[in-house]
C-alpha cells in the first residue's frame, strides 16, 4: 500500500493548496498558527515543498481579480528562491470550440504579460492548455537568460490546424543552461529549433526527457528535420514522440553519423499514436540504425491503434511495451508473430492490445525465449476478451517444454550480447544454423483486467510454476 511519502510532489502540492484554501475559508481564530506552520513540522520533504514558490494559474478561474491576486503572489514570493509556474486549462473536453479557443488565446496573451518578466526566475514553467494555437512560442514570448530553468513544457490537447510559423520578434536569446525536461507540442517544436540561438545551445545540453507531440507537416519540416534536431543534445535519456504525422525526408550522411553516435545513450524511447510516421522506415533508415546495429535500447514503448507492428518495428531492446496496438487478424496477426520472433529482451508488456488472444500468448511462450517477466493488461469491461486462464497456462507450459528441450544449451554471454547475436542471425537463410538464445522459464507474470475470479487452485498452479504471480 502506498504511503504519503510515495506521492509525487505535484500531487502533494495540490493537497497543500486545497488545505490552504480550506484554512483561509474557515480560519477565524487570530491566535491560531498560520498555515502552513502545522505542515512545516511534519517532515523535511513537506518543509522543502512548502518553502518553494509554486504558482498555479487556472484558465477557468480567470478574471481581473484573479490576475491581480496572481500578480501580488508573484511580487510577494521569495526573490531568493526560484519560481515554479503552472498554467493549466482544466477542461477535459477535446471537442473543438472556436469561441473557447479565442477566449483561451486572449487569456494566455494577458497572462504572458505577467509571466514573461519573471521567466528568468523560473525553475519550472508548464503550460498545459487545450488548443495548440494558444501556446506561447519561444520566438515570440521568451527572451534573456533563465539560469535556473529545469523544466519547460508547452503542451496542448487539441491541434487546431495552425501551420504558419511566425517571424521571430525576440532579439535577446532565450538561454537555458540547466534545462533537463523539455516538452514541445504542435508548432512550438519547429518554432524553437528553427531559431539558430536555440539550436546552438541544444548542442551542448544534457536532457533527461525530450517530448515532441502533435506535430504535422509544416512547410519543409519533416521526419528528416525532426531526427536531425533530436541529434543535437549531448544526451537524451527518454525521447517521446507522440501523434506525429510527418513526411519522411532524407538525411545527409553527416547527420546520420551524428544521430547514430549521439543517440546510443538513449535509455527510453516512447512512440505513441504515429500517423504518417512509418516506424518500419524509421528504424530501418540510417537515423535510428544505431538501435539495429550497435546499441541495445533498455526500454521501448509503442502505442496507438493506427500502429502496425512487425519485425522491422522492434529494434534491439531489453524491455518492450506494446499498448493499444491491433494484433487481431490478417496483417496485424502476421506482424505480431514476426515481431515476437525477433524480440529477445527480458520484459514484455501487452497492454490493451486490440484482439489479443490465447494464440498470441502461445506465440510469446514459444518465440520470446528470453522473456521471463510478462505483463498482460486487458481493457476493463472488454466483453470480447479472447485471453483465458487456460491460455495463460498453455503459454507457461510451452515455455517449460522449450526450456527442458534445450536444457543442455548454455549461453555464456551477457544479455546485451545475446540480444545482438540473436538479432543479427534472425534473417539467416540457413534455418538449421540460425542461432537462437536459450529459453528461460517465466519468473514473473502479472495479469490485469480479465473478467471473473481466479480460483485458488489456479492461483496455486501459477505461483508454483512462475513464482511471482499477480492477478488484479
Amino acid at each position: 500500500m502506498a504511503v504519503i511519502q510515495d506521492l509525487p510532489v505535484e500531487l502533494l502540492l495540490l493537497i497543500f493548496e486545497y488545505a490552504y484554501l480550506s484554512f483561509e475559508k474557515h480560519a477565524t481564530d487570530a491566535i491560531s498558527l498560520p498555515y502552513p506552520a502545522h505542515a512545516l513540522s511534519a517532515c523535511r520533504l513537506w518543509r522543502t515543498i512548502l518553502h518553494l514558490n509554486f504558482i498555479h494559474l487556472y484558465i477557468d478561474e480567470y478574471s481581473s481579480t484573479y490576475v491581480d491576486q496572481i500578480s501580488r503572489k508573484i511580487q510577494e514570493s521569495n526573490p531568493g528562491l526560484p519560481l515554479d509556474i503552472f498554467v493549466i486549462n482544466r477542461s477535459v473536453s477535446t471537442v473543438y470550440n472556436d469561441a473557447e479557443k479565442q477566449k483561451e488565446h486572449q487569456i494566455i496573451h494577458h497572462l504572458m504579460n505577467i509571466i514573461s518578466p519573471v521567466v528568468k526566475r523560473c525553475r519550472t514553467l508548464v503550460f498545459n492548455l487545450k488548443y495548440s494555437s494558444s501556446l506561447p512560442l519561444l520566438s515570440q514570448d521568451f527572451s534573456g537568460p533563465a539560469p535556473d530553468l529545469l523544466v519547460l513544457k508547452l503542451q496542448c490537447r487539441v491541434v487546431d490546424g495552425s501551420t504558419q510559423l511566425k517571424e521571430p520578434t525576440i532579439t535577446d536569446p532565450f538561454i537555458v543552461p540547466k534545462l533537463s525536461v523539455l516538452a514541445l507540442d504542435g508548432l512550438t517544436f519547429p518554432d524553437a529549433f528553427l531559431l539558430p540561438t536555440w539550436a546552438s545551445q541544444m548542442k551542448g545540453i544534457n536532457l533527461d526527457t525530450l517530448s515532441i507531440s502533435h506535430l504535422g507537416p509544416i512547410g519543409h519540416f519533416n521526419t528528416k528535420r525532426l531526427l536531425e534536431y533530436c541529434a543535437l543534445p549531448s544526451r537524451i535519456r527518454h525521447l517521446i514522440l507522440d501523434d506525429l504525422h510527418l513526411e519522411p525526408g532524407h538525411l545527409s550522411s553527416s547527420s546520420q553519423e551524428d544521430l547514430n553516435s549521439s543517440r546510443s545513450d538513449l535509455t527510453k524511447l516512447s512512440i505513441l499514436n504515429p500517423r504518417k510516421l512509418s516506424l518500419a522506415n524509421m528504424f530501418s533508415s540510417p537515423p535510428l540504425r544505431a538501435f539495429k546495429s550497435r546499441a541495445v535500447l533498455p526500454y521501448l514503448c509503442l502505442a496507438g491503434r493506427n500502429l502496425g507492428i512487425n519485425h522491422h518495428v522492434v529494434p534491439m531492446t531489453h524491455h518492450l511495451r506494446l499498448e493499444g496496438i491491433p494484433v487481431a487478424a490478417g496483417m496485424a496477426w502476421q506482424g505480431f508473430m514476426c515481431a515476437m520472433n525477433r524480440y529477445f529482451g527480458k520484459k514484455l508488456e501487452l497492454v490493451q492490445c486490440v484482439g489479443l488472444s490465447d494464440m498470441h500468448l502461445e506465440q510469446v511462450g514459444r518465440a520470446c525465449e528470453r522473456v521471463d517477466n510478462l505483463e498482460v493488461v486487458v481493457e476493463e469491461g472488454n466483453t470480447k476478451c479472447l485471453v483465458s486462464v487456460e491460455g495463460l497456462k498453455k503459454m507457461v507450459r510451452v515455455r517449460e517444454e522449450e526450456f527442458r528441450r534445450r536444457a543442455g544449451v548454455v549461453d555464456a554471454l551477457d544479455e546485451c550480447e545475446v540480444i545482438r547475436l540473436a538479432y543479427k542471425n534472425y534473417f539467416s537463410p540457413d534455418l538449421e544454423k540460425r542461432w537462437r538464445p536459450r529459453p528461460v522459464p517465466f519468473r514473473r507474470l502479472r495479469v490485469e483486467g480479465l473478467r471473473g475470479v481466479l480460483s485458488e487452485e489456479d492461483r496455486t498452479w501459477f505461483v508454483e510454476k512462475v513464482g511471482d504471480f499477480s492477478w488484479a
